[in-house]
Formats: structure tokens, C-alpha cells, sequence
């Protein structure tokens, strides 16, 4: 399939074409990779300004790196305890606990509202 790569090229931003022709050149067949590089040979970019975003780009790819990386056994552990334990007993038994006293449904614990003197009779 031979694809004209330049309408798309044009229409990205220069940090895309800065990403395509770096960081993600293993991604891209070699006719896109010439459209981007024609495209910033184009727009003239400032070297200083070419070297900011290379370094921006560099430190975005490392935080994605980051996050990508296998999390520890206890990390995973502590997931799966808020995910299947605690927010199922917070939305199930805590949260209706609530919204029942607020409704006056269900007395309040610790509540000194109570008529106690009505009680005592």
C-alpha cells in the first residue's frame, strides 16, 4: 500500500512530528517517517525550541515507562483489597448506613436527642 503520508503530517502539531521522527520511529513505515521529516524541515523550528520539546518528549516517554512497569506483588495486593473489599463495603453497607440516619430512618448512635424523661416514667 503506498500511502501519501503528507496531509497527515501536516495536520500534526510539532510535538507529534518531533515524536514520530525520535522516540517512535520504530512505529511508522519509512514513507510516513519521510513525510514528517519534510514537514519539520518545513516549518523551520527554532533548534532551541526543537531541543525543549525533544527534552519534554523524553521525560513524557520515561513517565509512560514508568507506569507501564509491573507493579510489586503488594502493590497489586493493595489493589485488589480496595477494589474488591473496601469501596464494595463503603458503597454497600457504610453509604445506605448514612443516608438512612440523614432520612431519620435508623437512630444515630451517640444521639442526645433521645427523651430519656420520657423513659424514666
Amino acid at each position: 500500500m503506498n500511502t501519501d503520508f503528507t496531509k497527515f503530517m501536516a495536520k500534526r502539531d510539532d510535538e507529534e512530528l518531533i515524536r514520530i521522527v525520535t522516540f517512535d520511529k520504530n512505529d511508522y513505515q519509512p514513507s510516513a517517517l519521510t513525510a514528517a521529516r519534510k514537514e519539520l524541515k518545513k516549518r523551520n523550528i527554532d533548534p532551541k525550541r526543537l531541543k525543549k520539546l525533544t527534552k519534554r518528549l523524553k521525560e513524557i516517554i520515561e513517565a509512560e515507562k514508568e507506569e507501564e512497569k509491573p507493579r510489586s506483588i503488594w502493590e497489586q495486593l493493595g489493589r485488589i483489597l480496595l477494589q474488591l473489599i473496601l469501596l464494595p463495603f463503603i458503597l454497600l453497607v457504610c453509604l445506605p448506613l448514612w443516608l438512612l440516619q440523614k432520612l431519620k430512618l435508623i437512630p444515630v448512635f451517640g444521639d442526645d436527642n433521645t427523651d430519656d424523661d420520657e423513659m424514666e416514667d
